[in-house]
């Protein structure tokens, strides 16, 4: 059994939690090591959930499914 079903050897999982700041949610950071832009589904993921960018400390930040390369982008799923 998995909680999310992702296949892209070009994109990693950093990170896994519980949000800080709000109950019933969580947070899910990815790194994109490559050097190119790469598209993420978000909402393919995570099928049935509100699905919002932020940043490190959990504030939200304009939506984009993208992730510039070696770079990092955040998502709280609730």
């Amino acid at each position: 059994y998995s909680i999310l079903d992702f296949e892209n050897p070009n994109l990693f999982i950093s990170s896994i939690h519980r949000s800080y700041y709000m109950e019933k949610a969580f947070v899910i950071r990815f790194e994109n090591p490559m050097g190119e832009v790469m598209d993420l589904p978000i909402t393919e993921l995570f099928k049935g959930k509100k699905v919002e960018r932020i940043n490190a400390i959990e504030e939200l930040v304009p939506y984009d499914s993208r992730i510039d390369s070696y770079s990092v982008a955040t998502f709280l799923i609730k």
